[in-house]
């Protein structure tokens, strides 16, 4: 009797995989046959699931950028004071950060090298970034107008943190010097100069 397979399932199982290779191998240098052997499959049949490379990675990249989006958007849409939604911004990043580490560091990796020639990939990442920062924008102009953080630019102080964030992502990938709550910490020294006093 043949095994039934949950694909969507086993197409999550093999994108974690894959985190994990293009976290350790980049992009540009991790191949199928690497995502394959992670998995414990034969590359033929890793092509059931996935057709290449990109349509692999761009499955890893929309998982992964749809669930800190909707992180930032739940925080974004809470009733809470505006600097306190700040921090569930970045609180959630740090502890999606803690669980799946490997996934965002796939996504960090990749960033810089899939401009070139991979436009599609590429555009998902612009446009995630766009509607970070304006969730983040969002969150600062309403904080405003309630009076409850002092009046900045918000595009350009939602970008400028954004900027943060993903700089701190990377570094942490890299480093073993610092902690992630050492690096929330002073986040929220930061973000403290917004709170209207």
């Amino acid at each position: 009797m043949p095994k039934i397979v949950d694909v969507p399932q086993k197409r999550a199982e093999i994108m974690e995989q894959a985190a994990r290779v293009f976290a350790a191998k980049g992009y540009s240098d991790a191949t199928l046959l690497d995502v394959a052997r992670q998995c414990g499959m034969g590359r033929t049949s890793l092509y059931q699931y996935f057709a290449n490379k990109e349509e692999l990675f761009t499955f890893l990249l929309d998982h992964v950028l749809r669930s800190l989006l909707a992180d930032m958007h739940e925080a974004a849409a809470s009733s809470e004071h505006a600097y306190a939604k700040l921090q569930q911004v970045f609180t959630r990043l740090g502890r999606r950060f803690r669980t799946e580490k490997h996934l965002l560091m796939a996504v960090a990796e990749a960033k810089p090298v899939v401009k070139e020639g991979n436009e599609h990939i590429w555009q998902t990442i612009v446009s995630f970034r766009q509607e970070a920062v304006q969730v983040l924008t969002s969150i600062l102009e309403e904080g405003a107008a309630h009076d409850q953080l002092v009046a900045v630019d918000g595009p350009s102080m939602a970008a400028t943190l954004y900027l943060l964030v993903e700089s701190l992502v990377i570094h942490l990938a890299v480093t073993e010097e610092s902690t992630l709550e050492q690096h929330l910490a002073n986040l929220d020294f930061f973000l403290a100069r917004l709170q209207r006093s």
